[in-house]
């Protein structure tokens, strides 16, 4: 909780820097929802901190599927900030979602580039730690 302040601050980057940009980011609602997530026994923020800075975020929740009772893991936000990319903050973001998610029970764990982000990078990334390949995501901004 300490550190809302930093998430709702990187929040604001990682949707101004995202395809999502065009939607606008609501601050009162962002910490709405991370402290939904926080508060919930399914759903964690991982932090990734460098010399005391807050330098990326994971916010993941873990739910039965849609066609299965079984769990499964969803990431719902991930960044790190530009400038700390080329330290390990992912791998470690991504290693401690996988560890919490299979903690509590998931047999599958999703990660995807929704925001667009460089797509090679964060696909090998991922692969590194495991992850498959399951298709593309696709989306349409829908005009007035």
């Amino acid at each position: 909780m300490e550190d809302i302040r930093a998430i709702l601050l990187m929040g604001r980057e990682m949707v101004d820097a995202s395809n999502f940009a065009h939607l606008g980011y609501d601050v009162r609602h962002f910490g709405e929802y991370c402290l939904y997530l926080l508060t919930s026994d399914n759903s964690v923020i991982f932090l990734a901190e460098q010399d005391k800075e807050v330098i990326g975020a994971i916010l993941c929740t873990v739910a039965p599927g849609a066609a299965s009772p079984t769990l499964i893991g969803y990431e719902q936000a991930f960044y790190v900030r530009p400038a700390r990319r080329s330290l390990k903050a992912a791998q470690m973001l991504i290693r401690s979602y996988v560890e919490w998610a299979t903690d509590l029970g998931a047999k599958r764990i999703c990660s995807g580039n929704s925001a667009g982000s460089p797509d090679a990078g964060y696909r090998k990334l991922l692969e590194r730690e495991g992850f498959d390949f399951a298709g593309s995501l696709m989306y349409m901004n829908v005009k007035g």
